[in-house]
């Protein structure tokens, strides 16, 4: 695939359709994906957009493609808030093994943390809703602090 200009001025939904034709079939690729796409702040950003390669010619492709260059988007330190850094680092360390240390995620809220851990699940194969109870919702009279209701699914 080519870098191609249109990558950087796709839609968002024709970006994110493309993205996730492009990791059909890779499990790793498909929840790294998906952890930005859900994540919402990457596949929206000109910057990030720069490592995408992106394809809609007939000649290679029926349905448009586009892949991410991980460890070049990671590598340029793109500028963002802790939390949206972790996750391109997360999402590259899920697709490229770009390392991240796992420590880090006890800094992720936790609607992040729930994304993360749907998309590890994603990646061994395990396409299953994760609950995750959000922090406010934490009863430490309740038998493990939280009910079943309180669980928010992702």
């Amino acid at each position: 695939m080519t870098n191609s200009p249109a990558a950087t001025d796709l839609p968002l939904d024709q970006l994110t359709a493309a993205l996730r034709a492009g990791a059909a079939g890779h499990l790793p690729s498909e929840a790294a994906v998906a952890l930005l796409v859900e994540h919402d702040v990457w596949p929206g950003r000109a910057d990030f957009r720069a490592f995408v390669d992106y394809t809609d010619d007939p000649d290679v492709t029926d349905t448009p493609l586009a892949t991410v260059r991980w460890n070049e988007a990671v590598d340029a330190h793109l500028p963002g808030a802790s939390g949206e850094t972790l996750m391109l680092r997360i999402a590259a360390s899920l697709a490229a093994g770009t390392p991240v240390a796992l420590a880090e995620v006890s800094a992720l809220g936790w609607h992040s943390t729930g994304l993360v851990l749907r998309a590890v699940a994603h990646t061994s194969g395990h396409r299953t809703d994760i609950g995750v109870a959000a922090p406010e919702t934490f009863d430490p009279d309740a038998p493990g602090g939280w009910t079943a209701e309180d669980l928010h699914r992702f």
